[in-house]
């Protein structure tokens, strides 16, 4: 199995029923886009003809990951990293960039009065 993220390369299967070459993409419970992932393809699946048992079940699926308790959005393998050592934020004309990106923050809503 190829994973979109090399961090999950560690879950694979053992019974080999996936080849090793096949892309294969998880989402989990946790990210609040999932279960809207997941019932996306149930209807793709119901709109090429696949098996309805496989749609009713992703569904199912998809309700369940809806009432996991924990949700944050999903970040890579090199977000506690990123997080550690915010980016620059530099101050041009009066305006805030952060990072080189383009210009949003108007430096007057730092002014002490």
């Amino acid at each position: 199995m190829i994973h979109a993220r090399k961090d999950y390369e560690r879950i694979q299967d053992p019974e080999k029923k996936i080849p090793d070459d096949e892309p294969v993409f998880l989402v989990r419970a946790q990210d609040p886009a999932a279960p809207a992932a997941v019932e996306a393809w149930a209807a793709e699946n119901d709109r090429i003809g696949g098996e309805r048992a496989l749609s009713d079940s992703a569904r199912a699926h998809a309700q369940k990951m809806r009432e996991w308790p924990v949700r944050k959005v999903a970040d890579g393998p090199r977000a506690a990293a990123s997080a550690a050592t915010p980016p620059p934020i530099v101050v041009k004309a009066g305006v805030a960039e952060i990072s080189g990106g383009s210009p949003g923050i108007s430096t007057e809503s730092f002014k002490s009065s």
